[in-house]
């Protein structure tokens, strides 16, 4: 293969030839799973623990020949969309119609996501245990802890859903250069489409392609001088930068779910200064730290995260406790006693992401959070989660391991310890009073009765008639 810029995909041989649908894509088309996708990357990768992870979102328009859209891909496009004519539904036939018609145009609109305070992807590309490798050459692996790539190497379908081309770059920048090379940028694009042939060959080729260059059999980004340079003008600091292209489900309020989604996955991680998100929308930035946290809680009125920040926040040494339950290391709760609490406990764990919430209606008005900050016990529950992260998986338990059950048994003994503390608390219940002798009542009795010579009696009371109206 030539190692001009172009587009490389590989002969299918025997099989499979894929068709259209993905597995991994069809996982994350929830219009909101790009943002925890993005966001558990770059907060698995930080530079420095001390200085938060910055991911900035925005849209662009850049020049589609930056990108190799250009006529060989369009007749990529083409023979993708004859190969599928009689194995897939009608609205494969469409994503190709309107995927050439955004390949001719000069511009292509892109969303932007930028990350900062990150390692970049610093190793080398053909390294297998590399995140550059991981992220972008081998969809589905993942590694036990930090670097990026995610819990099961899932989530980087997220960005090829969000793009009406199925079609995503990345560029990476590494002030002190990437690892075994004398370069410090790279620029690599990787598409998603269905198995197609070319009419004049006989060779069926495989969904996947990659616009890059070949060296020694493995496919290769380019660096530095080869970037175009408005790509390479992005940045200048360590990082990377996703660009997912014709990006779908941003139209002009897109800012505002971002907002909420952010808020409500990442609340602990920017309230513990991990994590700061930036939304760029024409001229107005929408910045969520630690210091304008509570604000955007409160215009999104989201009153569980709401609670959930009074739990995180509660320095009540009464209502924090500690456990050591094995593998998992130090586990925290922390209860913040309130009216109309969640009646639940949200699980967090590296970056201080949520994962999932225990419903326990054990304890009345109460919040809480389950924190897992131990290294070893983060990467435990990381292989127990969903490709989603939203919830802990029974069948990814080793042998003879039962993690999720410490976990709720510990939350389960904490809840019943308040509840032994509940039940002192003083009941009020009106109009009661009305019924019940008062302390002069009981006073001017007693004096009565100390000069009886009386025995003491009990009288049975007079018959009480209470009406309920409604």
């Amino acid at each position: 293969m030539s190692n001009k810029n172009k587009w490389h995909f590989s002969d299918a041989g025997h099989g499979p030839y894929p068709g259209f649908n993905n597995s991994g894509i069809d996982m994350f088309r929830n219009k909101n799973s790009l943002y925890r996708e993005v966001l558990q990357n770059a907060g698995d990768n930080p530079a420095s623990e001390n200085i938060p992870v910055t991911v900035i979102f925005k849209k662009v328009s850049i020049k589609t020949s930056n990108f190799g859209l250009n006529n060989e891909f369009v007749s990529i496009l083409n023979n993708c969309k004859q190969w599928a004519q009689n194995q897939d539904k009608d609205d494969v036939q469409e994503f190709y119609k309107n995927a050439v018609k955004l390949v001719k145009q000069e511009k292509v609109d892109v969303l932007l996501v930028s990350d900062y305070n990150t390692k970049g992807l610093y190793k080398h590309p053909s390294n297998h245990q590399s995140n550059y490798f991981r992220l972008i050459v081998s969809p589905g692996s993942s590694k036990k802890s930090g670097d990026g790539g995610g819990s099961h190497g899932h989530g980087q379908h997220a960005a090829y859903a969000k793009s009406a081309l199925r079609t995503v770059f990345f560029q990476s920048y590494i002030e002190n250069k990437i690892t075994d090379t004398e370069h410090k940028r790279l620029f690599v694009g990787k598409t998603i489409l269905n198995s197609w042939k070319k009419p004049e060959e006989n060779i069926t080729y495989i969904p996947t392609g990659f616009y890059g260059k070949v060296e020694d059999k493995y496919i290769m980004p380019f660096f530095d001088n080869e970037i175009p340079k408005s790509i390479s003008d992005i940045r200048n600091k360590t990082g990377t930068d996703i660009m997912i292209l014709a990006p779908k489900d941003f139209g002009d309020m897109w800012t505002y779910s971002a907002q909420s989604e952010v808020v409500s996955h990442f609340f602990a991680a920017i309230n513990d200064s991990k994590l700061i998100i930036e939304l760029n929308k024409k001229n107005s930035v929408n910045r969520i730290d630690k210091e304008t946290l509570d604000d955007f809680v409160k215009s999104s009125q989201n009153l569980r995260v709401a609670n959930y920040l009074k739990a995180l926040r509660q320095n009540d040494p009464e209502l924090i406790f500690t456990k050591d339950i094995e593998d998992l290391g130090k586990v925290e709760i922390r209860i913040d006693r309130h009216e109309k609490g969640n009646q639940s406990i949200v699980l967090l764990r590296k970056p201080r992401m949520k994962i999932l919430e225990y419903n326990k209606p054990i304890l009345s008005n109460y919040s809480g959070v389950i924190i897992i900050d131990d290294i070893n016990g983060n990467d435990v529950i990381r292989n127990l989660e969903d490709g989603e992260h939203k919830k802990l998986e029974k069948d990814r338990l080793p042998p003879g391991k039962n993690y999720i059950e410490d976990l709720e048994k510990f939350i389960d003994e904490t809840l019943l310890e308040l509840c032994k503390t509940q039940v002192d608390e003083k009941i009020y219940i009106q109009g009661l009073g009305s019924l019940l002798p008062s302390d002069e009542d009981m006073q001017r009795d007693g004096e009565n009765n100390s000069d009886s010579e009386e025995e003491d009696t009990i009288s049975q009371p007079e018959k009480i008639e209470v009406q309920f109206n409604g």
